[in-house]
């Protein structure tokens, strides 16, 4: 989860530091930047679900509640 945090924290400073370049460099840095932060929030959610869902629930225990959802 931390790698990911690192990984969106970089592209959140290549979008800022590409915000105002005018020629095609800048205008795909940006846009691809910007598009890493979106999907990478994305994915440490779901990593914290997951460390929060085994944290709460042991092996047996998660299997049986899917039963009666």
């Amino acid at each position: 989860m931390q790698f990911f945090t690192a990984i969106l924290l970089f592209n959140d400073a290549l979008a800022y530091i590409f915000r105002g370049c005018v020629g095609s460099l800048g205008y795909y840095m940006v846009r691809i930047s910007n598009f890493m932060v979106f999907i990478l929030s994305d994915v440490i959610m779901f990593f914290f679900h997951v460390y929060v869902c085994s944290y709460l629930f042991e092996d047996g225990e998660w299997k049986n509640t899917t039963k009666y959802l």
